[in-house]
Order: structure tokens, then C-alpha cells, then sequence
């Protein structure tokens, strides 16, 4: 190595000493290798000297400065600086562009690591934004199933009571008729305010009967018995099917719930009324076999 011949001299205290380091063992093999000009024995040759020289460089007192050789440019200001510094007027203005390329870099490096992180953030908004989509898509999905499962339920709760329906019917006409016996009259309503008494039943009232419809009832008690259970089944399918009109699927609705309940109280009226004629029918046999025990009895005193 130059410099240990030179420290040994009597120019030691005139000479300014500089090694110029490579930034890592990998890096100066990778730029030897990246030359393409250098055969392997070289390569190896060279590597083992620079290490050898490397290593002597750390030797205390042997050099003035240690210059990593990362960034060429730098390195060269860097030596530029430290000739200055030892001997005023060689390379003026040496020191302040090495400062001055300092502050670029760092201001370069700021700005990089700024558009990185806003291109990180705008990855990850646009990310999320996806991922917001696909669960509004599976939410829509997911409601529109539970509407469709809704309607198919009210269809077949709607043809089994047909079916309940028409075999009622059929049932009834298979019947013998027998004259019905005559309704008995209303008993007049209790007076209420002026004397008068009226009920409202929108449909939904007559399946708790005349007593709970009537205006004499609480506000409370009047609307829990007739038209708050339906309209809280409304408001939830409502809510399920989500459609562009709800003020109208809200009304059809509720209309729908009118017509089941009208058609559950006749399909249990006819029950009873089918019920009634068999009850009837079979006192009637019943009568005929008693009346034809006695006349067998009478025959058999005679």
C-alpha cells in the first residue's frame, strides 16, 4: 500500500492520506463480475486483495479520511471536500457542494418516500374500497336471497291454504245437507260517549272480535289487538326486500295480510259449519236408532 512508505517519510506530516472504501465485500464483487472483462481468477485475485487491503486500512493513524464509495459522485465531492480542507484554495467551493448534494439527495430521498407512501395510501384506500364493494355485492346478494326465499314461503303458505281450501269445499259438498238452524240475534252494544257504539276493524279487528275493536277500548290496547302486529310484519318485510316504492309494497302488504285473515275466519267458519252438520246428522241417526230400538221393543211386549 502508497500510504505506508509515504507515513514513513518526512513528508508524513505534509501528505494527506485518503482510502476509498468499497460499501461491502458483495458490492465490489458484484461491479468486478458486472464488467464482463475480468476472467474468474482475476476476479478472486482482486477480491482477495482488496479485503487484505481493506482490513490494513483500520490501522490507527494511517489515513486521513475513509471514504465509502457508494455513490460515485459523492465520493469524488468527498475527496474534493478533504483536499480543501488540508490545502485552502485548491478546490473552492468543494465543501459547500458536497453539502449542497447532500441536502438534493435527502430532499430527493424525502420526496420518493412521500410519493411511496401516497401511492401506498391510494393502493390501500382503492383496496378498501374494493373490499367495501364486494361485501355491499354480498350483502345485496344475501338480501335479495332472503327476499326470494320470503316470497317463495308466502306462495306456498298462499297454495297450501287454497288446497286447505278446496278440499274443505269438496269435504262440505260431500256432505248431506241439513237446514241450519236460525242465527241467533246480536246482542245490542254496551253505549259508550252518547249512547253509541261502533267498530273499527280495517280487517284485522274481527279476528279478535267485536269486544276488543270497539271504541270504548284504550288507544294501546285497540291497536295492539288490530293493526300494530301487522304492520310490524310489514316494516320487517319491508326492510327484507328493500323495493323502489315502499309506501305501495307497504299497502300491498298489508292488504295481502287482510285477505289471509279474511280467509282464515271463513275457512274456520266453514269448519265449524261442517262440524255443526256432522254433530246434526249424527243426532239425527242417532234419534232413528232410538226410535227404531223402541218400536222393536214394542213389538217383542205385543
Amino acid at each position: 500500500m502508497a500510504s505506508l512508505p509515504v507515513r514513513a517519510s518526512c513528508l508524513a506530516t505534509r501528505a494527506l492520506c485518503i482510502f476509498v472504501a468499497p460499501p461491502s465485500h458483495a458490492e465490489l464483487e458484484r461491479r468486478l463480475r458486472g464488467r464482463g472483462t475480468e476472467t474468474e481468477e482475476k476476479v478472486l485475485k482482486r477480491l482477495a486483495n482488496a479485503a487484505s487491503e481493506i482490513e490494513k486500512s483500520e490501522a490507527p493513524g494511517l489515513f486521513d479520511f475513509r471514504i465509502v464509495n457508494e455513490d460515485l459522485e459523492k465520493a469524488v465531492l468527498e475527496v474534493s471536500a478533504a483536499i480543501e480542507g488540508r490545502v485552502r484554495g485548491t478546490i473552492p467551493g468543494a465543501a459547500e457542494a458536497l453539502a449542497q448534494y447532500v441536502e438534493d439527495k435527502q430532499a430527493a430521498a424525502a420526496e420518493a418516500a412521500a410519493a411511496a407512501a401516497a401511492q401506498a395510501a391510494e393502493a390501500a384506500a382503492a383496496e378498501a374500497a374494493a373490499a367495501e364493494a364486494r361485501a355491499a355485492e354480498a350483502r345485496a346478494a344475501e338480501e335479495a336471497r332472503a327476499a326470494e326465499e320470503a316470497r317463495a314461503a308466502a306462495e306456498a303458505e298462499a297454495e297450501a291454504a287454497a288446497a286447505a281450501r278446496r278440499q274443505l269445499h269438496e269435504e262440505s259438498a260431500a256432505l248431506p245437507q241439513q237446514p241450519a238452524a236460525p242465527a241467533p240475534a246480536p246482542a245490542p252494544a254496551a253505549p259508550v260517549g252518547n249512547g253509541t257504539a261502533a267498530l273499527l276493524d280495517f280487517g284485522f279487528g274481527a279476528a279478535a272480535g267485536p269486544g276488543l275493536a270497539a271504541k270504548g277500548m284504550p288507544v294501546r290496547a285497540y291497536m295492539d289487538a288490530t293493526v300494530v302486529p301487522v304492520l310490524r310484519e310489514g316494516l320487517k318485510a319491508l326492510n327484507v326486500a328493500r323495493p323502489d316504492d315502499p309506501l305501495q309494497f307497504l299497502a300491498d302488504f298489508i292488504l295481502g295480510q287482510r285477505r289471509q285473515r279474511q280467509e282464515q275466519a271463513l275457512l274456520l267458519a266453514a269448519q265449524q259449519q261442517v262440524q255443526a252438520q256432522a254433530q246434526a246428522q249424527q243426532a239425527v241417526q242417532l234419534q232413528a236408532l232410538q226410535a227404531l230400538q223402541a218400536a222393536a221393543a214394542g213389538a217383542q211386549g205385543l
